[in-house]
């Protein structure tokens, strides 16, 4: 079983042994106490927010076997009553899984990045980073046939990653559907080599065009998150510092103005996906017990979670907002 229910007086997560995804209404009632008095609290020089948040009495592979762990009885709502979370994809060498998740429903296709710039991204000034494929399909089928390890992850087979073309694509890291196209954020990688927005064919051979590539005449710092308003047919996206931060970018151009502006569902958690309900309550988390720089839906009900080294499919009842669509 892979579901769980809210922290228990001594077990810290409650676990209904019959229905997957279910408690009983003692362990609902202990909720509040178990998740939020812990019998000691270590200084912030042992526990930070570096930190991974592990229920009371649970290891890091009990926490990750029943990965779904309910702050709120809202939350079962959410993940329904059999939710699955498998890892379909996993090189502990590569983090080929790091930003620009997109789904293509057409093609039935997510498209995402490597990490760009950081140690095991393999680029930076001298190299971009790149951009894969993965067929959705294959994923649910590796993610059926998924085992559980010692490590506490439910592992499917490798779904194969394909390489899309990265001309004009100087270190992606941010992107989202435009128009039937995707909207790609490159962070640039030199003076010659600029931060823009490109827009990619999701069908091969991938053709593309340059959006936007400056803020009146100046060029961009290094443009990253993106996400698309269906209303108004805006695109929001920011422009950080990370190419000055990464060593590629000899100073941050320009300051916090722009049009730009926070995507604030998909920024880094250390150890999961965190669910909020509308008034802002943390409802529970989808826990994978590392770094989750980014989501995307993959089609109703299906969750893709980047890792960094590790691509997550999470299948739960949830059929998530139908901007992929678009």
């Amino acid at each position: 079983m892979r579901a769980s229910g809210p922290s228990g007086p001594t077990s810290g997560l409650c676990h209904h042994p019959r229905v997957p995804g279910r408690v009983d209404d003692e362990c609902v009632r202990h909720e509040a106490v178990c998740n939020f008095r812990l019998p000691t609290v270590p200084p912030p020089s042992i526990f930070n927010y570096s930190s991974i948040f592990l229920p009371y009495n649970l290891t890091l592979a009990e926490a990750k076997s029943r990965p779904f762990h309910v702050y709120d009885p809202e939350f079962y709502a959410v993940i329904g009553a059999n939710p699955k979370l498998s890892r379909v994809f996993g090189n502990p060498d590569y983090a080929a899984a790091h930003g620009a998740a997109v789904y293509d429903e057409p093609t039935n296709t997510l498209f995402f990045a490597a990490n760009a710039g950081g140690p095991k991204g393999f680029s930076g000034l001298n190299s971009t980073n790149r951009v894969f494929r993965m067929n959705v399909t294959e994923a649910e089928r590796a993610a059926s046939t998924a085992t559980l390890n010692d490590d506490g992850d439910y592992v499917g087979a490798n779904v194969t990653l394909h390489q899309i073309p990265t001309a004009n694509l100087e270190n992606v890291n941010g992107g989202a559907k435009y128009n039937g196209q995707i909207a790609f954020m490159t962070e640039g990688r030199s003076d010659n080599l600029v931060s823009q927005i490109t827009l990619v064919n999701p069908m091969e051979p991938y053709n593309f065009t340059v959006l936007l590539n400056n803020f009146f005449g100046r060029q961009f710092n290094s443009l990253n998150d993106a996400a698309y308003h269906r209303a108004t047919g805006d695109l929001f996206f920011t422009d950080v510092d990370y190419g000055y931060l990464s060593g590629w970018a000899e100073c941050a151009i320009i300051s916090s103005h722009g049009p730009s502006s926070c995507f604030g569902s998909q920024h880094w958690m250390g150890d999961g996906i965190a669910v909020y309900n509308p008034l802002g309550r943390l409802i529970g988390k989808i826990f994978v017990g590392s770094t989750s720089a980014n989501f995307a839906w993959g089609g109703d009900g299906k969750l893709f979670i980047l890792a960094e080294t590790k691509v997550y499919l999470a299948e739960i009842a949830a059929k998530g907002d139908p901007v992929w669509r678009n």
